[in-house]
């Protein structure tokens, strides 16, 4: 560790990026357009406020420059008449420019349809006092699950929109998250609740809360920066990066360049979280599937601030973000990244000769009901980036049932976790889109590197021992859709033809698997169905600025085949042109008992190593 090295210098006033999320400030202009507008009604409530993507040429011509224009995108749902809207708001000309109805009669990510209900229900005296004879003093640690399948509408009675939910307890134990003896009924066009009743004994809840690490102020930092923070921009040793939280994607990086004496030369143009997918397998669980960074957002999921010395090591610096409320308010997210240099074990030796690396680590987290992921990014003094992602919080479980499915209770698709208590097996599938630009946007290649055995033969390898690697070209959308074969040593590269190392080669980043897990759900299952981008380990397409969610924009209306498989169809030409790769890292999960209450962390990754990048070794000497 490097603790008095890890620290950040703050600018007072930052030059904002075309890319920059935006501003508390931008927030609340954009929403005082939509009411002047007069479009905006007293139902209307927000589920995103952000940055409406700009164009990629207009953005690599305008950086550094302070007139470019930026333009707000508001993602809302008019409850009174069940309409999802998508308005866009010119903020330096204060100017609604767009007002669409989008053709769908159900919100437009399901987190609009928890927010109602916490909105409806938090405000019952009622509700507050059932919760208080639970022993929950803080009606806002109960979240508002409604009693849907998923995928699927909202009822409707007599033209209104009502539902039944329950209370879920974020900090409660496992086994008694789930509020009992309480039945909900809520009328989410009106606003009103129809229905809550109390039923059977009441037991208290146990929480979880006493034991967590307590959120107050981050550590103070050391006194010598390692890296400075310039408003969004980044820089440590040769790397140079911008960061934001965005409300749907989390954590995402642009602008990623490495300094070659006075040249920047790109790497990365963008690259986050493109989706998240959980796939339950237990018959005995209900049919769930969650997308959750669709269904709720991977920034939305962050309101809870980064721990001190839990989400980040003693000197680690700390940024804010902000978001956007139901009614489109700015919502300041305190410590919503973490920074820090940390020891990266050796990077190098030789004899009585070696050096120990440094690495430079941006993480930040989402806790979604039951499940916590921190999503971290890594940089290297080689020139590798890591992408990690930890997997922790708790398991859902339910009862074990002694009904002779086994004489533990329970099926090969579930295991016991402790007594009487049954975790269901799962698989987790996160899409990463990476925006690569080795050395620029156009022309990018991509190649798959696959090694095999030679033939044995008499003349060419009579022992059996040769082995050779082959690059294959990806020409083609169609192509480019790929699976893993470790057999083969399988890994992908982007290479820029139109700049060449000291040894005549193309300059070139290469993607790394690491961890892999395949689907076990079937092909035309609703799971594969609803988020297509599992069906395979990378996707490769030309790069569109509307295309950035793995299984579509909108999960909650119910389409299928969206996102990745719908736009791979077209079949694109992949050849000199500017490649946007999508990457699907799975994670099988089969619970243990050591898991059970609180899981420790499972991580997985991959990597982009420079792959032809550098003329030589950038650590040497």
């Amino acid at each position: 560790m490097f603790p008095a090295l890890c620290v950040l210098a703050l600018l007072a006033t930052p030059q904002q990026d075309p890319l920059d999320p935006l501003s508390a400030a931008e927030i609340t202009a954009a929403r005082q357009v939509l009411e002047r507008s007069g479009q905006l009604t007293d139902a209307m409530r927000f589920v995103t406020l952000s940055l409406r993507e700009p164009p990629k040429d207009a953005v690599l011509s305008q950086r550094g420059s302070s007139s470019f224009g930026r333009t707000a995108e508001a993602i809302l749902f008019d409850w009174a008449t069940s309409t999802p809207i998508r308005a866009h708001v010119d903020l330096r000309r204060a100017k609604l420019i767009r007002w669409d109805t989008l053709p769908s009669r159900e919100p437009p990510m399901r987190i609009m349809i928890r927010r109602r209900l916490e909105e409806i229900v938090r405000a019952d005296s009622r509700w507050t006092e059932a919760l208080r004879r639970r022993g929950i003093s803080d009606p806002s640690l109960v979240s508002l699950i409604p009693a849907l399948r998923e995928s699927a509408p909202l009822p409707t009675e007599n033209g209104h929109r009502v539902v039944q939910a329950h209370g879920f307890h974020q900090e409660a134990l496992p086994s008694a998250s789930t509020i009992r003896g309480i039945r909900l009924r809520v009328d989410l066009t009106a606003g009103v609740i129809l229905e809550l009743s109390e039923s059977g004994s009441i037991s208290r809840i146990d929480s979880t809360e006493r034991s967590s690490p307590a959120a107050g102020p981050a550590p103070a930092p050391a006194a010598t920066p390692s890296f400075t923070v310039t408003g969004s921009e980044i820089r440590w040793q040769n790397w140079r990066l911008r960061y934001g939280v965005h409300p749907r994607r989390g954590l995402e990086l642009w602008d990623v360049r490495w300094m070659d004496g006075d040249r920047a030369r790109p790497v990365l143009y963008r690259a986050s979280v493109s989706e998240v997918m959980a796939a339950y397998g237990d018959p005995a669980h209900p049919v769930w599937y969650p997308r959750d960074a669709g269904n709720d957002g991977l920034g939305n999921a962050q309101l809870n601030s980064a721990i001190p010395l839990a989400d980040a090591p003693a000197g680690a610096s700390y940024t804010d973000a902000v978001m956007a409320d139901d009614f489109g308010r700015p919502v300041p997210v305190p410590r919503a990244v973490a920074i820090y240099q940390r020891d990266g074990g050796v990077l190098w030796r030789h004899s009585r000769s070696g050096r120990r690396a440094r690495q430079l680590v941006l993480t930040s987290h989402a806790t979604i009901d039951n499940y916590d992921f921190t999503f971290n990014w890594i940089f290297g003094e080689d020139g590798a980036i890591d992408a990690e992602v930890n997997l922790t919080g708790m398991m859902l479980v339910y009862a074990a049932r002694r009904d002779g499915a086994s004489e533990a209770g329970h099926s090969a698709s579930s295991h016991l976790v402790a007594p009487g208590i049954v975790a269901p097996s799962h698989q987790h599938f996160f899409s990463y889109r990476l925006d690569l630009d080795v050395d620029g946007a156009r022309p990018n290649l991509a190649f798959e590197q696959n090694t095999r055995a030679l033939p044995r033969s008499r003349r060419g390898n009579p022992e059996g021992l040769w082995f050779a690697m082959e690059d294959h070209p990806l020409r083609a959308e169609a192509a480019a859709i790929r699976g893993p074969d470790p057999a083969a040593n399988r890994l992908w590269r982007v290479v820029n033809p139109g700049r060449t190392n000291r040894l005549g080669e193309a300059v070139g980043y290469a993607l790394v698997p690491g961890v892999t897990a395949l689907p076990y759900a079937a092909q035309g299952s609703p799971v594969r169905r609803a988020g297509g981008f599992v069906n395979a380990q990378l996707f490769i397409t030309p790069y569109h600025r509307d295309e950035m969610y793995a299984a579509g924009e909108f999960q909650n209306f119910g389409l299928q085949d969206e996102g990745l498989p719908r736009w791979t169809r077209r079949n694109r030409s992949l050849r000199d042109t500017d490649l946007v790769l999508w990457y699907t890292l799975g994670v099988t999960h089969i619970p243990r008992p050591e898991e059970f209450p609180v899981m420790p962390v499972s991580r997985a990754g991959f990597r982009l190593i420079p792959s032809g990048f550098f003329d030589a070794s950038p650590v040497w000497p």
